[in-house]
């Protein structure tokens, strides 16, 4: 029954028929005993189906269980015994796939070693032969594209043709063969400029194509295949016809709604940019706009937020900055906005969704507002420490994101009703017209960088306005951001002495001063703000995109003259458009009106922190002790922390914070107990359980500081608190310095706090006025007052 379910999958796609394929197998798997003889066959078919979840939806614990339970399947099978060279080729085929997913080269060169194990000790006419060496020469293939050994790409070339030649013209699998085989052709071709393999590329490629059925999850894949040979042979020849060719090729792989989600969104980029560069970008709009529908589909709720990471990486790295570009050439500004909307912030989008307020569903559909809550329950779970491998906890998580799913099916089916006026837009993307500023309020500036352009899109209440940065590339702001990012490391690491410092200052001076030149300054000239206000102090809601993600906009400046941004404008900066949006109209918080004070001036195994002690003084005399809670040293632990932080509105945090660059979603807030439990990180920030506050000061280490590797999901601990209902955060860019940390909190809470209460409404203002202060104290040390930042309407 399960390898019948994989079958049926196999030919149409169907998710479900997936799972209860993995469900099936398990049951067959634990129905086994350890010494029967069928107990190999039931390892190799749960760890194949397991592998093809993987494809599908990118689930790493399915993967990694894959490799587990083939390996099993391997070791139980002596020198000699008919099913040792199949389940070779699977553990090899699975290592492979686990290659691309880790870039592991250890996994890499031990697929390639079973898979030569698996060919050896199969009979030349052996009718799994061609399976054996398939998954031998896409082995091969990738070790090629790792480190360019040209005897890899021949032998795998090599290898599917026998491949091929082994696969009977009516055999199903042949179709997948021969792309395999046209797309090494084309790579040899790029490689050597042989031309002969280019033909041969197009000329297989097709045939693989009209081999494969419409509908088939594989067509996709060898539609992919062809455009990149048509592609290539029309960059050589330019022939309009081959450029068609590919685009059609892209666009219907792009449709296919049986392939995986990944796959169709590499299709539509690799259109996008091929159309891009031939046509102009206003001419590839489409084809991005087609991709970036997808990608709620690709990174779907189902699966981990790593493996959500990775596939949001590895196939849509800057896809919705490109589309937005795309769009502003083409004069559709308000469709660049939504692009950007819809494409960037997956991670709060989904957590959004999951923490939207039912009570409209639930007065026009208690069941299904009910059965939303079971689901969100657990979606809303993150996976234990040491159980991301459990296999029922993937499956449980799985079946609750396809429910949920359906549910938003039935719920947007819903007749409208005076409580639920517009149920089709149950959890979409808001219209970009309800995230425009509302009367009196000031613009909010996405800065777009892409490399088909880079420029500014101004919202105010009338709309989307455009500022062009002409001057500007991508590679710039990449070079700059690196070099930024490098200071930035060099000092963290080295001894901090006087020279150290000096470079530091130097390097955060060149930056600021870059951005002013190249971007802020036209932004502001274009709004008006050329001057320093003389009556109200104008605001402007930054929200970078790309690598500009990681830079200090809001500091930007010659900050021995007054061409600064401090000086014209008081910043605050928003991830999203939908988080300043849900922060302005969200309902004041029902917490108790005190504040939970963190301070650790001492904290295992990490340095003194004087300034906490400092902060720790000025807020209980600020606060009396009828309006605050007090966490500190050994007090101050993790689940003590969470605990606390739920059940008060306001929040100062002083305590050593931390950020993984690679993984931001680790980063957080250490408590005293840091090394055994573990950061207060942004996934313990955004559970559900936490109700949200009016203000949390971050005064702590990288709280606004997000990834490098998916820069536009913007994860941060300071958007990781706006998220989970902090309407008002401020946080820092990088390292602060204790002074400076100390003497910011004493200006910002000395003009908010009146009588024991403290009002964030004007957090912003606060925070400008004390960075100012603290800046025109010292100009040239932009490492003491430029970190900090504010988030928040």
């Amino acid at each position: 029954l399960g390898m019948t379910l994989h079958a049926r999958f196999g030919r149409t796609g169907a998710d479900a028929d997936l799972d209860e394929a993995v469900t099936v197998l398990r049951q067959a798997l634990d129905a086994t005993p350890a010494d029967h003889a069928y107990r190999i066959g039931c390892l190799s078919n749960l760890g194949n189906a397991l592998q093809v979840r993987f494809q599908h939806f990118g689930t790493g614990r399915d993967l990694d269980e894959a490799v587990t339970v083939l390996r099993q399947a391997a070791d139980a099978s002596p020198a000699g015994h008919p099913s040792r060279p199949l389940c070779l080729s699977n553990l090899g085929h699975a290592l492979r796939s686990r290659y691309d997913r880790t870039g592991s080269a250890a996994d890499l060169d031990e697929a390639v070693r079973i898979g030569r194990q698996a060919v050896e000790a199969a009979p030349t006419d052996h009718p799994n032969r061609a399976i054996y060496l398939t998954n031998l020469a896409v082995a091969l293939f990738d070790r090629f594209v790792q480190v360019e050994a040209d005897a890899d790409l021949d032998e795998s070339i090599d290898i599917a043709r026998q491949a091929v030649d082994a696969t009977p013209r009516d055999h199903p699998d042949r179709a997948p063969r021969l792309s395999n085989l046209s797309l090494s052709l084309e790579t040899r071709y790029e490689h050597t400029g042989v031309s002969t393999d280019l033909e041969e590329a197009v000329e297989v490629g097709w045939e693989a194509v009209q081999a494969t059925p419409a509908g088939h999850p594989n067509r996709a894949r060898t539609l992919s295949n062809l455009g990149a040979a048509l592609h290539t042979r029309f960059t050589r020849s330019a022939d309009a016809t081959d450029l068609d060719g590919a685009v059609q090729a892209w666009a219907q792989a792009c449709a296919s709604t049986a392939a995986p989600a990944s796959m169709r969104v590499a299709a539509a980029s690799r259109w996008g940019r091929a159309v891009a560069r031939a046509r102009g970008p206003a001419a590839a709009t489409e084809a991005y706009a087609a991709g970036i529908d997808l990608l709620p589909l690709m990174a779907w709720r189902g699966i981990d937020h790593p493996d959500r990471q990775h596939l949001l990486e590895t196939h849509a790295a800057s896809l919705a900055r490109d589309g937005a570009a795309c769009a502003v050439d083409a004069g559709r500004l308000d469709l660049a906005v939504e692009l950007l909307e819809h494409g960037r912030g997956m991670f709060w989008s989904q957590l959004l969704d999951t923490r939207t307020d039912l009570t409209a569903l639930q007065r026009a559909d208690p069941d299904l507002a009910e059965q939303l809550h079971r689901c969100r329950a657990v979606l809303t779970r993150p996976v234990p420490t040491g159980d991301h491998h459990s296999a029922p906890s993937g499956e449980t998580r799985l079946r609750a994101a396809r429910r949920f799913e359906e549910l938003l099916d039935l719920v947007r089916a819903l007749p409208p009703t005076e409580h639920l006026p517009h149920p089709d837009r149950f959890l979409r993307p808001p219209p970009v017209h309800t995230l425009l500023p509302e009367p009196g309020q000031d613009p909010t500036v996405i800065v777009n960088l892409s490399r088909w352009r880079c420029d500014a899109l101004v919202l105010t209440h009338g709309g989307v306005e455009l500022v062009e940065l002409p001057d500007v590339t991508e590679k710039q702001v990449v070079t700059e951001a690196n070099r930024y990012l490098d200071a930035l490391h060099t000092f963290e690491t080295g001894r901090r002495d006087y020279t150290d410092r000096f470079i530091l200052e130097m390097a955060i001076t060149a930056t600021l001063e870059w951005l002013w030149d190249y971007i802020t300054r036209p932004i502001l000239d274009a709004l008006g703000h050329a001057t320093i206000p003389r009556d109200r102090w104008p605001r402007l809601w930054w929200c970078p995109t790309g690598a500009l993600t990681v830079l200090p906009l809001h500091a930007a400046g010659y900050h021995h003259t007054t061409n600064t941004v401090h000086d014209r404008v008081i910043s605050s900066y928003t991830p999203t458009l939908r988080a300043l949006h849900e922060a302005r109209v969200r309902p004041e918080s029902t917490q108790p009106r005190e504040i939970l004070v963190i301070a650790i001036p001492e904290t295992p195994r990490r340095e003194p922190l004087r300034g906490a002690s400092i902060e720790q003084d000025l807020l209980c005399a600020s606060f009396p002790a009828t309006h605050r809670t007090l966490l500190t040293g050994p007090h101050a632990t993790h689940d003590t922390v969470l605990a606390e932080i739920s059940r008060h509105r306001w929040l100062h945090a002083s305590c050593h914070g931390t950020q993984n660059m690679a993984g931001p979603t680790e980063g957080g807030l250490l408590p005293y107990d840091w090394d055994t439990a573990g950061p207060i990180s942004v996934t313990d920030l955004t559970a559900a359980r936490h109700l949200g506050g009016e203000f949390a000061f971050l005064s702590a280490c990288k709280t606004a500081t997000g990834g490098v590797t998916t820069l536009d999901e913007a994860i941060t601990v300071a958007a990781a608190m706006q998220h989970a209902g902090w309407r008002h955060v401020i946080g820092t860019l990088w390292r602060v310095w204790d002074e400076s940390a100390a003497t910011i909190s004493r200006e910002v809470y000395a003009h908010l706090v009146r009588d024991g209460h403290l009002d964030p409404a004007h957090a912003a203002w606060a925070l400008h006025r004390a960075v100012r202060t603290l800046r025109d104290d010292a100009p040239h040390s932009p490492s003491i007052w430029a970190p900090f930042i504010h988030a928040g309407p």
